[in-house]
């Protein structure tokens, strides 16, 4: 179980796991990590895969307001080429969840080997710590992750991810 899951896990109690939602989900892998765990899952990815209900583009996809107790979105951020579409799928995900709901998601920074590569968004750090902080979540956990990786193709590469963990405010 990757370790954004089991944290996920931990602070979001088993009888407040309602739906999550998957953007990029892939072949479902952590989603069914989720279901076992509680969740009533949900996935979408841009490329239909075997058990996956939504062939949608994540761009595209209208995330209903107040819905979610979770939504992901792990390594699919990044392959967005608009910085302006990528903040735009960060607002309608923080807005898609129920109060303290928890969204996570993962951005390449300036620092990635795969910096500038065309159809691609990466974020300076400062940058994305000022946009999350102006929705309506607080920061849970913010992690970078530096060094040397295997990407999904077996090709070794430097990765800068920025990972983030946010929990809706409540309404005042």
């Amino acid at each position: 179980m990757k370790p954004y899951i089991q944290k996920i896990l931990e602070i979001i109690k088993p009888e407040d796991r309602h739906y999550m939602l998957d953007l990029g989900c892939g072949d479902g892998e952590d989603m069914a990590y989720f279901r076992k765990g509680g969740f009533t899952v949900y996935g979408i990815d841009k490329i239909s895969t075997a058990g996956i209900p939504e062939k949608s583009d994540i761009i595209d996809f209208e995330i209903k307001p107040n819905t979610y107790s979770l939504i992901v979105a792990n390594n699919t951020l990044p392959f967005i080429g608009d910085k302006d579409k990528v903040k735009k799928v960060i607002s309608s995900m923080a807005n898609g969840l129920v109060k303290d709901g928890v969204m996570y998601l993962t951005l390449f920074g300036e620092h990635d080997e795969w910096f500038g590569k065309h159809g691609m968004s990466f974020f300076k750090e400062v940058e994305i710590d000022d946009f999350i902080e102006s929705l309506s979540t607080d920061l849970l956990e913010k992690n970078i992750r530096e060094g040397y990786g295997i990407t999904s193709r077996g090709k070794e590469k430097f990765w800068h991810v920025l990972m983030y963990m946010c929990i809706k405010k409540p309404k005042i």
